[in-house]
């Protein structure tokens, strides 16, 4: 009886067994090196694109921030603005009320001239300078409220070109 070949004995085709081994144990090798490569280089670009989308978050909070806080400055600025112009509307008001009792004075002491009264009509006439004197410092004061109002609205225009 003959023997068949045993492990090691150096038959060829045990040894083409072996080389085939072999040859497939590399190549597996090499595919899992090329495999955990690709896996390395893929975690490293979704790294790097996690990095980007972090800094890309990051400086959009910075924008929204600096948009929110010049908003608050726009806002606060046409605020500013409305109270001014409201200070105006109501100081006008106030000269209108004085011109109507300057006029009511004038009117007065017209009647009381026209009556005969020239003592009442002279004491109408004095007391307008009161009334005078009230409208003045109304118009004063409208002018204030005028200067103020434009310094508000140019400073709104300031804030609106910013970028």
């Amino acid at each position: 009886m003959e023997r068949t070949a045993a492990a090691g004995d150096g038959s060829p085709r045990r040894d083409r067994v072996a080389t085939w081994l072999g040859i497939g144990a590399v190549l597996l090798a090499i595919v899992l090196v090329v495999f955990g490569a690709l896996r390395l280089w893929s975690a490293n670009n979704d790294n790097s694109a996690a990095d980007r989308t972090r800094a890309q978050i990051h400086r959009l909070r910075q924008a929204e921030v600096a948009a929110r806080r010049v908003r608050g400055r726009l806002n606060a600025a046409d605020d500013a603005l409305a109270q001014e112009v409201q200070a105006m509307a109501n100081t006008s008001r106030q000269i209108g009320d004085a011109e109507n009792a300057l006029t009511d004075a004038f009117n007065a002491a017209t009647n009381q001239a026209s009556n005969g009264d020239l003592g009442g009509a002279r004491a109408a006439y004095q007391a307008q300078s009161g009334a005078l004197s009230d409208l003045d410092t109304k118009l004063v004061g409208l002018r204030q409220h005028l200067a103020a109002a434009q310094q508000r609205l140019a400073d709104l225009q300031r804030l609106e070109q910013r970028p």
